[in-house]
């Protein structure tokens, strides 16, 4: 306490004596304790070296991180009923779809409707993953076909001050990670571009394959960690460059610092955070270059997957290594929005199996108690009201000791906290037909 200016605590034990009468406690890191008389004050102050200037930094810190904790709450909770809506939107697009040729201009409207809608959960899943609400699928991407589907989203990002120069893109680049991840990555990059130019430019954006032979020294570069090297091997190399301002030397060591912004009020300082971090786990590196009248380049290296398998999936039709005898199997539908169950129930009997669907737990629970049908699987939606359906499932396994059993909900799998997933096959909302009707068949073989 003795580097703390007298004036300080004077100020501090004025503020505490005046709160005494309605409040325990005062902001986190300082509290009090009143005796009887009200008379006496305990100041504990954690930081005790800590001048005006920090305090004012960390309490900007902490709007950030309420701010990002908002944001997590309020994603969460429109997910599920957005999920709901796009679920139904996708499931009637694939069943017009399958009514109509490819030639057909119905067919080709059916197509726009169902592409706009998975473009809408694409951005549902964008807000999830960078709120921490949604778990990380990597997959093999192809990022020539990944940067051609965000193409449009660059328009609503940049005016018409700003233009994207493709330098190259090799078609073959392949990486495996998370797309919603590697889509942030491109994105932040494209947004610091930017704003580093306030009066209009070129974003200049390269993808290519990069075979290093030798541990590469990346002298010239910035590289935010103790390691100057990258080691052999084939990466494909994502460079995003502006000819905008130049970031001064003393600055470089902390871009990617989480909450370091140089743009006031108007930046979160966690675009570059957030880019170190995806490449980090990626086992990935990225570079830093910025020359005065030049402008700023970054380079990330990420290792190129040989011999992916990236063929195209088929929009509609299920997987027929999936087949079965659908006739022989009766399913039991709980799905308390009528829009999605009435899909369900359709895509499901288009496909062979006897559906039963309804719309409570109650509903089910009588089904299986009263024998009415034999039941194979059970497909039940997770928020039904009185019962969710993982109880719903463990209730009609004590009848059903063989049931097959198919989870699904808006909510992404990571958002359900203290719930056992790996029981049961998960389906996450929004689905499609082909989805929904190859897990009945996948739950329904294994």
């Amino acid at each position: 306490m003795a580097n703390i200016k007298p004036s300080l605590i004077i100020i501090c034990t004025f503020i505490v004596v005046a709160l005494a009468a309605t409040t325990e406690w005062i902001n986190p890191g300082t509290f009090f304790i009143v005796n009887t008389f009200g008379l006496t004050a305990l100041i504990i102050i954690i930081t005790a070296k800590a001048h005006f200037g920090k305090i004012d930094l960390t309490s900007e810190q902490n709007a950030h991180s309420q701010k990002l904790q908002s944001l997590g709450q309020l994603s969460s909770a429109i997910a599920h009923d957005f999920n709901n809506l796009l679920t139904v939107i996708i499931g009637n697009s694939d069943l017009l779809l399958n009514r109509y040729a490819r030639s057909d201009n119905s067919f080709k409207e059916a197509y726009q409707i169902k592409s706009n809608a998975l473009r809408g959960a694409k951005l549902v899943k964008q807000l999830l993953s960078f709120a921490k609400k949604s778990s990380i699928q990597p997959i093999n991407i192809n990022i020539a076909e990944l940067f051609t589907e965000l193409t449009p989203l660059f328009s609503q990002l940049l005016s018409e001050k700003y233009k994207i120069v493709i330098t190259n893109i090799d078609k073959d680049a392949v990486i495996y990670a998370d797309p919603i991840q590697l889509e942030q990555i491109i994105i932040n990059l494209i947004i610091n571009a930017r704003d580093a130019m306030p009066n209009g430019g070129n974003i200049f954006i390269g993808i290519v394959f990069a075979f290093i032979n030798n541990k590469h020294t990346t002298e010239g570069y910035y590289k935010p960690n103790t390691s100057k090297i990258i080691e052999p091997g084939q990466y494909v190399r994502i460079e995003v460059s502006d000819s905008g301002i130049r970031i001064p030397k003393e600055i470089l060591p902390k871009i990617f610092d989480p909450f370091f912004s140089t743009k006031d009020s108007s930046g979160t300082g966690l675009g570059l955070a957030t880019v170190f971090q995806i490449i980090e786990k990626l086992g990935g590196h990225v570079l830093v270059k910025s020359q005065k009248n030049i402008g700023t380049s970054f380079i990330i290296y990420i290792n190129h997957v040989k011999d992916a398998d990236i063929s195209a999936i088929s929009e509609i039709s299920p997987d027929e290594s999936l087949e079965l005898n659908s006739s022989d199997y009766n399913i039991l539908l709980v799905e308390d929005e009528d829009s999605v169950r009435m899909f369900g129930a359709h895509a499901l009997s288009d496909f062979g199996f006897n559906v039963l669907d309804v719309r409570t737990a109650e509903e089910a629970l009588e089904i299986v108690t009263q024998n009415q049908r034999r039941i194979d699987l059970l497909i039940t939606d997770v928020m039904l009201g009185s019962m969710d359906g993982y109880d719903l499932a463990k209730l009609i396994k004590l009848e059903l000791p063989d049931l097959k059993i198919v989870i699904t909900s808006g909510y992404d799998e990571t958002a359900m906290d203290g719930i056992e997933l790996k029981k049961h096959l998960f389906l996450s909302k929004p689905y499609t037909l082909k989805e929904l009707v190859d897990s009945a068949r996948k739950a329904l073989r294994d």
